[in-house]
């Protein structure tokens, strides 16, 4: 796997965590959004890289 995909992911899921976190979320809930998020753009990222080798 990419290290640009790692990058990418951590950085959504602490974006993401860190909006949750600003709307008052509880910091348990951060965290699963956090990891969450991070498998989601990990999943597309690789969806995505697939897709362009297959054409």
């Amino acid at each position: 796997m990419s290290i640009t995909f790692m990058i990418t992911a951590l950085c959504a899921g602490v974006a993401s965590s860190a909006v949750w976190l600003s709307f008052g979320g509880s910091g348990l809930m951060a965290f699963v959004v956090y990891v969450l998020t991070g498998h989601l753009m990990i999943a597309a990222l690789l969806g995505r890289a697939a897709l362009r080798q297959q054409n």
